[in-house]
């Protein structure tokens, strides 16, 4: 007994987003867009607000704490002040901004790819269901021409082989019937695959505003 299988006339564009290759990529530029949040942030100084009360307590003002040469015996590691040492973040800058930026190319190379591969999918899944179509026709005629053949058989019309010739054309069709559903359930199979498996986005899916780095302005600190 043949099964229906069911493709809409329209495929929702989200279908292709739930590919694991395609949901791969948007991770990679969710996570590069944060890079590049990061090393904007790097720009900021790190200062261990607790190191600098400390040092006010024993009669240092928050200006003289970062004057003071002190500062690199006492606080250590726990003050930094990435603006000496501009030219270093903005290079680090460049490289997370051109990071993203390929990452969006390879995002968008991927989604020309699955379409291509959804678009392939599809013409070998209508191309199997002609050959379905052909193949329940001849299905048909050998069935009906097998019928004749028994009842001429026993009406006396005609000897057995003919029935069995019939017959063996009925089988031939039947099994290319076979062979041809086969086909369909795999390029059905092939086509779920292109389209991400039907399985939802969830949670694990980077939101659309994570794609983009935050509008975090980079500005230099000066110490007077």
């Amino acid at each position: 007994r043949q099964r229906q299988m069911c493709i809409r006339d329209s495929l929702p564009a989200e279908l292709l987003g739930r590919r694991p290759d395609v949901v791969a990529r948007r991770w990679q530029v969710a996570a590069l867009a944060k890079g590049v949040d990061v090393a904007r942030a790097d720009f900021y100084p790190n200062v261990d607000l607790m190191a600098s009360v400390g040092f006010s307590a024993v009669g240092g003002g928050m200006l003289e704490f970062f004057r003071s040469a002190k500062y690199t015996y006492s606080a250590g590691p726990a003050v930094t002040l990435p603006i000496f040492d501009g030219g270093r973040l903005r290079s680090q800058l460049g490289e997370a901004a051109a990071g993203y930026d390929a990452a969006v190319e390879q995002y968008n190379q991927t989604l020309v790819d699955a379409l291509k591969n959804i678009s392939d999918q599809l013409i070998r899944l209508h191309s199997v269901d002609i050959q379905k179509d052909f193949a329940a026709q001849s299905v048909a005629s050998a069935q009906k021409t097998y019928d004749i053949a028994t009842l001429a058989y026993q009406r006396g019309l005609t000897d057995y082989l003919n029935v069995l010739n019939a017959q063996t054309r009925l089988f031939q069709q039947q099994l290319v019937q076979e062979q041809v559903q086969a086909a369909r359930l795999a390029a059905h199979a092939s086509l779920l695959t292109a389209l991400g498996g039907g399985v939802g986005a969830g949670a694990d899916t980077p939101v659309q505003r994570k794609l983009a780095p935050e509008n975090v302005p980079v500005r230099a600190v000066s110490l007077r």
